[in-house]
């Protein structure tokens, strides 16, 4: 399980465990069954492109190498450039 807090870095540590390429696309999913989404617990980051439908998350960022966090620049087409975090 994901902690807002922490989820970052453990996906992160897992995509480095994996050999994902820096820079490459992560998607991070989460459904929230007891809780406030994850979506809505993050911090407003540019790096991070997040939409959120109800209790599920669905948020986009690259992996980095060494810092021990990922997120990168957001493209000029990503739909949550403009800080949109919610769909519903």
């Amino acid at each position: 399980m994901f902690r807002a807090d922490e989820v970052l870095e453990q996906v992160n540590e897992l995509s480095h465990a994996q050999g994902v390429a820096p820079r490459t696309p992560i998607w991070i999913i989460s459904a929230a069954w007891g809780e406030t989404s994850l979506a809505a617990r993050l911090p407003t980051r540019a790096d991070l492109d997040v939409m959120e439908f109800g209790r599920i998350s669905v948020i986009k960022t690259t992996a980095r190498r060494g810092s021990g966090v990922i997120g990168g620049a957001v493209s000029e087409n990503s739909p949550g450039k403009e800080g949109a975090r919610r769909a519903s």
